[in-house]
């Protein structure tokens, strides 16, 4: 648990210093999961993201991560249970793929919701993805 902690925080000041990450982390798999607010307010975002991710799994491969998945799942939009939610296949049946799949995917992002539980969203990411 604590590499996995440390991976974190080690991905992230890398990308953001443009440095390589420490040795123990350059073998490892990066798997990000996004949790999105599909509410009305959020198509500004949506299409944010869609080039933010190709952005981010670039800088991720120069820090030395050789193998990066990412998910989606929306939630406050056209989703299932009290929070809306919709896990998104990204590449045929799977729910975790490219970033390339990822763009792609995040185009059917919708804006139709009004209610927001991000905490749901935290909980179905952690209860249904093997990270």
């Amino acid at each position: 648990m604590r590499h996995t902690s440390l991976l974190f925080a080690a991905t992230a000041l890398a990308g953001t210093l443009g440095t390589t990450l420490p040795a123990f982390a350059q073998s490892a798999d990066a798997t990000t999961i996004f949790l999105v607010d599909e509410s009305g307010s959020m198509a500004g975002e949506h299409n944010f993201l869609q080039n933010f991710v190709l952005d981010l799994d670039a800088a991720l491969a120069i820090s030395g991560l050789n193998t990066r998945q990412y998910g989606l799942t929306g939630f406050a939009g056209p989703g299932q249970g009290p929070a809306n939610l919709r896990n998104i296949t990204l590449s045929g049946q799977s729910l975790l793929g490219t970033a390339n799949e990822f763009a792609t995917a995040a185009q059917g992002l919708q804006t139709s919701g009004f209610t927001e539980d991000g905490y749901a969203a935290i909980d179905n990411a952690l209860n249904t993805s093997t990270l």
